[in-house]
């Protein structure tokens, strides 16, 4: 697998566009990060930030495990993002 970038953030499918398409300054232009390959669905914010800062304290090797575990081809999940958040 080539080496590549991992940006945990809590944003809604609107911020996702934006970095997705470089419209926002920050960690995902700078690296080029332009794919989701994970995402989860929470009831509140509060625990859409907390798992967040929970897996960002994770070792890289388990944050890979999480993903290939439901996106084995690491395929762009942002339609699927859309889909699932009503877009």
């Amino acid at each position: 697998m080539a080496l590549c970038t991992l940006a945990s953030q809590t944003i809604s499918s609107a911020p996702v566009f934006e970095h997705k398409k470089e419209m926002v300054d920050g960690h995902t232009k700078r690296y080029g990060i332009d794919r989701v390959v994970y995402f989860e669905i929470h009831e509140t914010a509060y625990q859409a930030i907390q798992r967040e800062k929970n897996i960002k304290h994770w070792p890289r090797v388990y944050k890979t495990r999480l993903i290939a575990k439901e996106n084995v081809t690491w395929r762009d999940l942002y339609d699927e993002n859309c889909k699932a958040l009503g877009q």
